[in-house]
């Protein structure tokens, strides 16, 4: 639950990124916010579904110049109590060989966002990947969401999702 912190060049492997499960987070405090990963590799998890795994109240977290692979989903908002992550932006990444065999997922996303606002997914290279970009959302608010300059290849079906390289899907009105 901190905030205002850069993490540069690093090498995490195996680590969930993120936080699964809000149930620990104090009373009145809120989730961490303000977070940089720059050129970092992140790889080989099975945890939680997701190599970078952002729940409600995530707000502000930049991932570029990185390389994701190798894991369930790359990059995936989780909605709570009606909203989403906001502000995320997702820049000049590598993500590549999500929901492989070794890594099975039923979404299998490249970048798998649900609800939230202000979202900016730009300039990634995304392969070998269930959906590459997937926005989704229930009943919760989801808008101004931007996708640009992204290279995207070789996606195949999930149990879940039907292998688009950019989908939007879900009932929000």
């Amino acid at each position: 639950n901190s905030s205002y912190i850069t993490f540069y060049k690093c090498r995490l492997f195996g680590s969930l990124v993120g936080k699964y499960d809000l149930a620990g987070v104090p009373a009145g405090q809120v989730p961490s916010h303000d977070i940089v990963f720059d050129g970092c590799d992140i790889r080989y998890t099975h945890d939680y579904g997701a190599l970078i795994y952002l729940r409600t109240g995530h707000d502000h977290w930049t991932i570029k110049n990185s390389e994701l692979s190798n894991g369930p989903n790359g990059i995936y908002t989780y909605t709570d109590d009606g909203t989403g992550a906001n502000y995320l932006t997702v820049e000049n990444n590598y993500i590549h060989d999500i929901g492989t065999v070794n890594f099975p997922n039923g979404d299998s996303h490249g970048v798998g966002i649900q609800s939230g606002a202000h979202n900016i997914i730009q300039n990634n290279l995304i392969e070998n990947t269930g959906a590459a970009i997937e926005f989704w959302t229930a009943s919760d608010p989801m808008f101004d969401m931007v996708a640009r300059n992204n290279f995207i290849k070789d996606v195949r079906v999930a149990p879940v999702t039907g292998g688009e390289g950019i989908g939007v899907s879900g009932t929000n009105t």
